[in-house]
Order: structure tokens, then C-alpha cells, then sequence
């Protein structure tokens, strides 16, 4: 079992608040707690976090990310990584491009919250959450899966020409989001609309540095996806796909 005391007030980053965002903060406080003794029900996982829905609330996910090695319900997640952003960090990268999404969707960001906890062998652990929008959304991963099935309302040219325009309106803004790849681009179940999702290693940089990464001996690594070349190739995935089932 984990064992950490009460989580710190956490951080909001929603515009205005209401009686609905206060009811979102309460159970985001409860339910993680609860997601560190007992995870259940995940919905979403990457290399560094986990997503799981919020239980009292269809319309909210909380996506968790911890650097321990001992939590028996959340996966062990890659020590060492300065190139994760914090929940905080990955919450102001959704609200700065909240006004420039136009036609792609990304998640609203609600409220976040990082906490010191012991893990079972008493070892200190950092915690951080995000509570956010929850998307009725399916991964173009998801599609070529087999997974899910492709939206009866997916246009392509529309598709993918207003993702190219939000990817051009992210680098005019200073934003890149260096993971962009089957997994982290959906389609609206009901709309075919195009979402991103996942800016855990965005950065705001410039076109010159973006990908690049300084290591501890001083090295120039890009271990990122450049935002274009991960688009092409996500789209090209699709493409074979349909073509495969001849649609």
C-alpha cells in the first residue's frame, strides 16, 4: 500500500470556475488516492503515464505519472527523464493552445497536483496528476489495430489538412509537441474531427532546437519526433490501413 499524507491544494486551469469545476477538484483529490492503492479500469498508456477515467464523472480522465519503482499498481515508469513534463507543465501547454485549436481538439486541462509519497519500501516518490477532459475519441492506433472501427463521418483531405494548419499555428506559438504519433492523434467518434492528445514531452522552442536534447556528459541527442514527419507517418499508417480493407 502507498502511503502519503493529505495531496497539496491542487493547481486549477480552467478559466472560471463553477460548481461543476469545485466537484471536479473534490473527486480528483479522492479518486488519486485511491489510484495509488488500487488501480483499476486504465484507459490510456504511454511510456512515462497512465490514464484512467475519473469513476464519478464520464467526462473527466486523470492521467497519473510517478518516477517509483516499487508502486505494484502503477506501472514502473523510466527513472530519469528531465525531458517529461510535470502534470503543471503539460496543463499550461493545453490552456496556451486552447485558443488556437480551431477545428482539432485537444483536452481542456482542469486541475493538476504533484505530491512526495512513500512508496511500500518507505522510498520517497514523486506523484503527479492531471485531472482533464476526457475525449469521445478513437487513436488512428486504434483503427489499424483493429481495435476500433474507423468513424463513419472521417473525411481525410479535411482531416489531415486542418491538422497540418493547428501543427503551423503550434510552431508560429513557440510549441512543439516532439511525440506526435498514431497513438497521440484521434478521430471524433461522432464528428470525425481531428484531436491531439498527449503533450507530456512538448517544449517551447524554436525550429532550431526543438528536438535536440542536452545529456548529462554534455551530448546533443534528438530523441523526439519531428511534429511534420510524425504526422506524415501517422497518416500513412491510416492510409494503408483502408486500403488493406479495401475502404
Amino acid at each position: 500500500m502507498v502511503h502519503f499524507e493529505q495531496l497539496e491544494e491542487p493547481v486549477p486551469h480552467v478559466e472560471e470556475k463553477s460548481e461543476r469545476t469545485d466537484r471536479i477538484k473534490e473527486e480528483f483529490i479522492a479518486y488519486v488516492g485511491t489510484l495509488l492503492e488500487r488501480a483499476e479500469n486504465l484507459i490510456g498508456k504511454g511510456t512515462l503515464a497512465e490514464v484512467y477515467p475519473l469513476d464519478s464523472n464520464p467526462d473527466v480522465c486523470v492521467k497519473i505519472i510517478n518516477d517509483s519503482e516499487e508502486f505494484g499498481t502503477i506501472s514502473p515508469l523510466r527513472v530519469g527523464a528531465p525531458f517529461y513534463n510535470s502534470a503543471s507543465l503539460e496543463a499550461q501547454f493545453l490552456s496556451d493552445l486552447q485558443p488556437i485549436s480551431g477545428k482539432v481538439g485537444i483536452p481542456k486541462p482542469y486541475y493538476s497536483v504533484e505530491h512526495l509519497v512513500a512508496d511500500p519500501k518507505g522510498k520517497s516518490a514523486k506523484v503527479s496528476a492531471l485531472a482533464m477532459e476526457r475525449l469521445s475519441a478513437v487513436s488512428i492506433d486504434d483503427v489499424v489495430t483493429g481495435r476500433e472501427d474507423l468513424p463513419p463521418t472521417f473525411d481525410g483531405h479535411t482531416f489531415w489538412t486542418e491538422l497540418e494548419k493547428f501543427i503551423t499555428a503550434m510552431h508560429e506559438r513557440g510549441i512543439y509537441h516532439r511525440d506526435l504519433h498514431k497513438g497521440n492523434i484521434m478521430i471524433g467518434k461522432t464528428d470525425g474531427r481531428p484531436f491531439v492528445i498527449d503533450f507530456g514531452t512538448a517544449a517551447y522552442a524554436t525550429e532550431y532546437d526543438a528536438y535536440e536534447r542536452t545529456t548529462r556528459r554534455g551530448n546533443v541527442v534528438t530523441p523526439f519526433i519531428e511534429d511534420f514527419a510524425g504526422l506524415r507517418t501517422s497518416r500513412r499508417r491510416l492510409e494503408e490501413h483502408l486500403v488493406d480493407i479495401n475502404k
